[in-house]
């Protein structure tokens, strides 16, 4: 996925190069939002367990889920990204926090967080 995001223009940090491996969602969501990254996560369940949408939503994270990622191949993945990119790149100008999903089709659709509060 991060080659599909430098091809764009971005730049990319990969969560295996930024956050040591096993460290919890809620541990790691802060420093997204500290560094104003965007998230880009095919985790389904960082949108449905409540102390992760608090987490990010505290933080102030900006998050795109990768629903029906699943056993998808990286290329795969890849290609949906690519296809979300302008739509990405377009809501992530909104202010944070926000959680929005990436279909398989690559369409964008935002996540009602105030269900969650």
């Amino acid at each position: 996925m991060g080659e599909v995001i430098q091809a764009a223009g971005h730049v990319a940090h990969l969560q295996r190069d930024e956050i040591v491996s096993g460290t919890h969602d809620v541990d790691w969501l802060p420093t997204i939002g500290q560094n104003r990254w965007i998230l880009i996560t095919k985790d389904e369940r960082i949108r449905k367990r409540l102390i992760e949408v608090h987490a990010l939503a505290a933080s102030r994270v900006k998050a795109f889920v990768l629903t029906a990622a699943g056993d998808m191949r990286g290329r795969d993945q890849a290609a949906i990204i690519a296809k979300a990119m302008r739509a990405i790149v377009r809501l992530s100008k909104r202010r944070p926090p926000f959680i929005a999903n990436i279909t398989a089709a690559g369409h964008v659709e935002f996540l009602d967080l105030k269900k969650y509060r």
